[in-house]
């Protein structure tokens, strides 16, 4: 009767280790999250604020995609404000974070600016700021979607892309 135990011990151990490793698998083959750099840059005691709209960017359990499929994703939405009355020249940078895991090679992204057209699909390899202008007490909104390159290989699952939005006046 002790043997019939254990072995039955032993199977419930091992099931549980094969469904919490298969747990852990299915779970970090995913992930781009962005937070928000905050709040405000100067220039010549001008503003430019930055407010999220939507609450960051969460790929979970995702595959790559085509360009195609890419521009049907929810996006991230965030809004620049420009609190003066001057214009103001401004940088939006994607800042990658130290637990990033996953080539930026592999990344890609297309933005609109005030619900206007979308840029053409890039690697965050290719480029990592988009340049802008805003005129005083004006309001940019951007729109944002991520995506994993239809190119990547199985080298991604497992990874983590984790990036901050940092705006600032140039």
């Amino acid at each position: 009767m002790d043997r019939e135990i254990k072995r039955r011990l032993k199977n419930i151990i091992v099931n549980i280790v094969f469904l919490v490793n298969a747990t852990i698998v299915w779970t970090n083959y995913r992930t781009i999250r962005t937070e928000a750099q905050t709040p405000q840059s100067y220039l010549n005691n001008a503003y430019l604020v930055f407010s999220e709209v939507s609450k960051g960017v969460a790929m979970d359990n995702v595959y790559p995609s085509t360009d195609e499929e890419g521009m049907t994703t929810d996006g991230y939405t965030f809004k620049v404000y420009n609190n003066s009355n001057k214009n103001i020249s401004y940088k939006v940078n994607f800042i990658t974070e130290d637990q990033n895991t996953i080539d930026n090679k592999y990344i890609k992204y297309s933005y609109n600016i005030n619900d206007g057209e979308y840029s053409v699909p890039q690697t965050l390899e290719d480029n990592k700021v988009i340049l802008n202008d805003i005129d005083g007490k004006k309001e940019n909104t951007y729109n944002i979607k991520f995506w994993i390159d239809e190119n990547a290989g199985n080298e991604i699952m497992n990874k983590v892309f984790s990036t901050k939005i940092g705006v600032e006046s140039i």
